[in-house]
């Protein structure tokens, strides 16, 4: 570091305190310049220190992202189906299942009917009710439900003035499916016996 020259500081009628005082303040100065090659690397020391913290600090942090089941939450899916759509990792695994069983738009419609009565202004009430018929209940829709004629004679007529409502009666229907076809094949279904060990692994 550079060395300050020496000054007469009784010139400026500057007692000792106030001059000690004074040469601590321009060596903190001098050493932060930007010219100040030892004090350049002490804060590149400092940066490289405070990377090496932060790596390790997400290293430990990327160890708790994925996420624990709880063995009662995961037990009681088995029993209840209600509890299982009740549960957000419940509807992850049992939407997973009905993935591999072709089957995975029955949750993501009941899900976009969830969505759908949540919300309050009414263009966007519209523009939901117009997306979930298209993905869902039109007969050009690769995800299209299976619902009764009945049902689905029903929501066309409604579908010149929507509301949140529209979709109920079909909604309940696919739940019922759910319940009565995938449910009970969810239940002795490798998808859920994994869930189970896993929760079993955190105790």
């Amino acid at each position: 570091m550079s060395k300050l020259k020496s000054i007469d500081l009784s010139k400026f009628g500057l007692t000792k305190d106030v001059a000690k005082k004074m040469t601590i303040r321009a060596e903190f100065l001098l050493c932060f310049a930007p010219h100040s090659r030892r004090c350049g690397l002490r804060r590149g020391e400092n940066r490289l220190s405070d990377s090496k913290r932060s790596k390790k600090l997400s290293s430990s942090d990327s160890l708790d992202m994925k996420p624990r089941l709880n063995l009662e939450e995961v037990i009681e899916w088995g029993k209840s189906f209600k509890s299982l759509l009740s549960s957000k990792d419940g509807r992850k695994v049992f939407s997973e299942f009905l993935k591999k069983e072709f089957s995975q738009e029955n949750i993501l419609f009941y899900e976009a009917v969830e969505e759908l009565t949540a919300i309050q202004d009414e263009d966007e009430i519209f523009d939901k009710t117009r997306t979930i018929y298209e993905d869902f209940i039109s007969t050009l829709s690769p995800r299209e439900v299976s619902l009764d004629s009945t049902i689905r004679d029903e929501i066309q007529e409604k579908m010149i003035n929507p509301d949140k409502e529209i979709f109920k009666n079909a909604k309940d229907h696919i739940y019922n499916l759910m319940l009565r076809d995938s449910y009970p094949r969810f239940k002795n279904s490798d998808i859920y016996r994994a869930a189970l060990e896993e929760s079993r692994g955190y105790i």
